[in-house]
């Protein structure tokens, strides 16, 4: 099957090249000679291999096989699989940061809560004593005016 199909790509290239020498080329010729065009990539994509147009030197391009697409393609979804690894090192990282920052933040607002609690009892012993010297006060004023 490939041995007729490299035969008929020759007869292809050389009826290509007649169609091409030719000083005035007519419609149907053109036309014909587009056909020859197609039917050569259709030919080098169903082998897997694409050449350059005759005049271009006629190396060959790497080979498109499927195995070569596979393999641009594993490298590719590494590739994407690396940088989505290193976000996602980069995301814990900052949630660590973020938890620590929570934690220290907590301790903060426990301190500041017991700092709170010890002013709120300071202050009800202070107001109680204030109290209690302001009634004994009050109690020795009584005491003294009853003396005088």
């Amino acid at each position: 099957m490939v041995f007729f199909l490299k035969i008929r790509l020759l007869l292809l290239s050389c009826a290509l090249i007649m169609l091409s020498t030719g000083a005035r080329k007519s419609h149907a010729e053109i036309d014909a000679l587009e056909k020859a065009k197609r039917l050569v990539l259709d030919l080098d994509a169903s082998t897997g291999t694409v050449g350059y147009p005759p005049g271009v030197g006629g190396r060959e391009k790497e080979p498109a096989t499927c195995n070569e697409i596979m393999a641009k393609s594993l490298v590719v979804a590494n590739e994407e699989k690396a940088a989505l690894l290193d976000e996602k090192e980069t995301v814990v990282k900052a949630a660590a940061l973020l938890a620590k920052k929570i934690e220290d933040l907590e301790s903060k607002l426990e301190q500041a809560q017991a700092d709170i609690d010890s002013y709120i009892e300071l202050k009800q012993t202070m107001d109680a004593k204030k109290s209690e010297d302001a009634r004994s006060h009050n109690e020795a004023l009584s005491d003294l005016a009853k003396l005088h």
